[in-house]
């Protein structure tokens, strides 16, 4: 219900940030925003959300298991690296203002 109440607001900030990197970080902020249910099948991949690239992150909690197995936390890597590279991109780009 909370999701739903707030979708509007998260919707409108999002068109009034632009931003060129979203890093949805939990199962519901990647359900919500580029509808994937699934960590497994997300995590370590970019996805086009608007004009902006979103890189998916899993939860940190320890109520999670999923960062418990040696695949996922590759998977983890693999999402770190491309945010690295993301932020690469958008440092060199603003430096050329």
């Amino acid at each position: 219900m909370e999701v739903a109440i707030c979708r509007r607001w998260r919707d409108q900030e999002l068109r009034l940030l632009d931003p060129e990197l979203v890093v949805p970080v939990g199962g519901l902020a990647i359900r919500e925003l580029l509808g994937i249910g699934n960590l497994a099948e997300s995590v370590g991949r970019t996805f086009p959300l608007g004009g902006a690239t979103a890189i998916p992150l899993p939860h940190p909690s320890g109520a999670s298991g999923w960062l418990n197995a040696p695949a996922n936390r590759t998977q983890l890597d693999a999402a770190l690296a491309l945010i690295r590279e993301a932020l690469g991109a958008l440092d060199a780009t603003s430096s050329h203002l």
